[in-house]
Order: structure tokens, then sequence, then C-alpha cells
């Protein structure tokens, strides 16, 4: 069935890709990009408490 092959497929690229970059490279990549934020102390925090996703168009 095609369907298992591309399951197939994709699960071979995703562990080559795994092994490609280490994940404490690609957790310092991150990091840096967007740091990570204390949401339950956010929300904790006096006054008006939000959590929104902007998505670019």
């Amino acid at each position: 069935m095609i369907l298992d092959e591309i399951v197939a497929y994709k699960r071979k690229e995703v562990a080559e890709r795994k092994g490609a970059v280490p994940l404490a490279a690609l957790e310092e990549k991150i990091a840096s990009v967007a740091p990570a934020r204390d949401f339950r102390a956010a929300l904790r925090a006096e006054g008006i408490s939000l959590i929104a996703e902007i998505k670019r168009a």
C-alpha cells in the first residue's frame, strides 16, 4: 500500500536527520532564538494575564 511506503520512507528520513544534529545543539539553537518563559509565573502575576500566539501570514 502506498501509505506504508510513505511511512517507511519518512521514518527512515527522520532517523537520518536525528543522527545528523545532536539534540543539545538543537536545544541551544532554539533557546537563542526563542528563550523559554515561565508561563505559570506570568499567569499568577497581578494584572491581566494573557497567553497569545501570533502567526505570520
